[in-house]
């Protein structure tokens, strides 16, 4: 386990705490202070590594990947508490704890039936041995344990999805410290632009009322009391919404509506830019990336997610996704693959539905054979839309 200075991928490590039991049942902890003690570091992660020891930890993937990116020191996750968790629990106990339910303390208090051994976020980030030894100590101990009773729980018909989850854990570590390129020149001369254009829609909706565009009660008062718009849909406490989508239903009713659609696409984009801008880190080729964390853990149906920055959620905006380049940076390319159709792929298989089966062994896309047949119309004069 370690202990920074905060979550970033450049972050600094103030320790690393290890704890086994020997052969003999004697607890074994040992603490190196960074960067004093890379050279111990390193040298107790080789030995251990060629003596055939294996690495537990919980939520790994956040230890390894600050470890590699600012030593360059690759060690393998070859266990991680929270994968166990996460596959033991339920859909409910998930969807219920958001938050709650997967991290190490809520864990082992849960199941070892321990107390909270927390500290403040002043001492957690301290460089002070006192503050920080004993809870990092308690930290490599509990994961320690937490692991030895989850695996006695665990059902062999999930230790294959253990195992290949531990495989994504491992290649995702190299994505998160590699990072993504990003043109922060044309970001900046991207923002710029989008700025200029908010100030024009800004002076345009002034002409029809000028009120804050962004306060939802003076929004409802003008569209729906002041136009007498209708109302499409309704907020929980019964006010009119005035949501994107309602908005949309509303474009053909008053010229001002786009207007304030676009207005909003414009706040929106700029609000992206500024974020990638605020995380982007500078790395030693001159060139700015941005990392996220890719959670393997973060949804109840089993399906990846990102944060800080989420990268699997970019609007569809073509001036914003041009951002994402490695056109800049000599020698490289920026390559996009996709597998597709893969869950109908697989949906054909499992379900051995011969229909799909044979429409991709045709090479047909089975989204417009689909439309074709709900339609009516021949495959070929099938839209997109």
């Amino acid at each position: 386990d370690i202990e920074t200075k905060d979550l970033k991928v450049n972050t600094t490590i103030n320790y690393v705490g290890v704890y086994g039991i020997n052969a003999q049942g004697k607890e074994l902890f040992q603490y190196f202070k960074l960067p004093n003690d890379i050279g111990k570091f390193t040298k107790f992660i080789a030995t251990s590594l060629s003596n055939g020891n294996k690495f537990i930890m919980h939520n790994g993937k956040f230890d390894t990947v600050r470890i590699l990116y600012s030593y360059g020191i690759d060690i393998p996750i070859h266990h991680d508490t929270m994968i166990l968790t996460y596959l033991l629990s339920t859909v409910n106990e998930l969807k219920d704890n958001r938050g709650k339910w997967l991290g190490l303390k809520p864990a082992a208090q849960r199941i070892l039936g321990v107390e909270n051994w927390d500290v403040s976020k002043d001492k957690k980030t301290s460089t002070d041995e006192n503050d920080v030894i004993p809870y990092l100590r308690l930290d490599c101990k509990y994961t320690y344990l937490l692991y030895n009773t989850l695996v006695r729980r665990f059902p062999k018909e999930r230790v294959k999805t253990y195992k290949l989850i531990m495989h994504a854990l491992n290649a995702y570590k190299y994505i998160e410290v590699n990072g993504l390129p990003i043109d922060i020149r044309k970001l900046e001369e991207t923002y710029d632009e989008y700025s200029q254009e908010r100030a024009r829609l800004g002076e345009t909706l002034k002409q029809y009322k000028d009120i804050n565009w962004n306060s939802t009660k003076q929004l409802q008062e003008y569209l729906f009391d002041e136009l007498n718009l209708p109302v499409v849909n309704r907020t929980a406490k019964g006010a009119p919404s005035t949501g994107v989508a309602e908005l949309k239903e509303l474009a053909d009713k008053h010229e001002v509506i786009p207007l304030l659609l676009k207005h909003r696409e414009v706040e929106k984009a700029m609000a992206f830019l500024q974020s990638w801008k605020d995380e982007a880190i500078l790395h030693n080729d001159g060139y700015y990336y941005l990392h996220s964390n890719f959670n393997l853990h973060g949804t109840v149906t089993g399906r990846t997610s990102s944060s800080d920055v989420n990268l699997q959620q970019i609007p569809r905006n073509k001036k914003l996704k041009s951002l994402f380049t490695a056109d800049h940076i000599p020698g490289w390319q920026m390559v996009c693959l996709d597998y597709s159709q893969l869950e109908l792929r697989f949906a054909g298989i499992v379900a051995n539905v011969k229909a799909i089966k044979d429409s991709y062994r045709k090479g047909e896309d089975l989204h417009y054979k689909m439309a074709g047949t709900v339609t009516g119309k021949p495959v070929d004069q099938v839209t997109k839309e």
